[in-house]
């Protein structure tokens, strides 16, 4: 088979979660530069060269949801409200359907189980986002974290090393709490 049509059968393939390329019309514009930035080179490395076990770089969304639970689980564990913080962001930030955001948690549990799960969905999100994109992931951690009005120590330390993991600075990463926590303050009820 040439290679322009194994390109097109490639791109045709289907998944059970949403992808970013799905909902790249109603998704942050952090999320569609992410989706513009993969070039032929790219696709040529994925098809010859790229491994299909895991997470690879079009599961953002499931990368993002397995670092959500990694979270959410290091505290005394995922409480209701923490779950639906979760759906509710895969949903408005990926465009999916509550359903989906259900079906895309489903598959991060499972992915729970790896010993490198975490280090895996850091990577697809350094590897495949840029600084804003990066940023944007942040944002929605601090959202999850700040949603029981207590952050953890052992949240808090979770998050520097994400923050690292994902080269985004300490203190970029403190701006994006701060922002997190006013837009919080402001949706409460004095």
């Amino acid at each position: 088979m040439d290679l322009p049509n194994k390109l097109a059968l490639e791109s045709n393939k289907t998944t059970p979660y949403p992808t970013p390329k799905k909902y790249a019309k109603v998704a942050p514009v952090w999320i569609e530069s992410a989706i513009k930035t993969m070039s032929v080179l790219d696709r040529l490395k994925e098809l010859f060269g790229g491994s299909s076990q895991g997470i690879d770089r079009n599961d953002i969304p499931l990368a993002t949801a397995v670092i959500f639970l990694e979270l959410s689980m290091s505290d005394e564990g995922l409480d209701p409200v923490e779950m639906k913080t979760i759906v509710d962001l895969l949903s408005q930030k990926f465009g999916c359907t509550l359903a989906e955001a259900h079906v895309l948690i489903q598959q991060a549990e499972e992915r729970l189980d790896g010993r490198d799960h975490f280090y895996k969905a850091t990577k697809v999100l350094k590897d495949h986002l840029d600084e804003r994109g990066r940023e944007g992931i942040m944002e929605m951690l601090w959202q999850l974290v700040c949603v029981n009005d207590r952050i953890d120590d052992h949240e808090s330390a979770l998050m520097r090393k994400i923050a690292g993991m994902l080269y985004v600075s300490d203190k970029r990463s403190g701006e994006i709490r701060q922002g997190v926590l006013a837009m919080a303050a402001l949706g409460k009820p004095s």
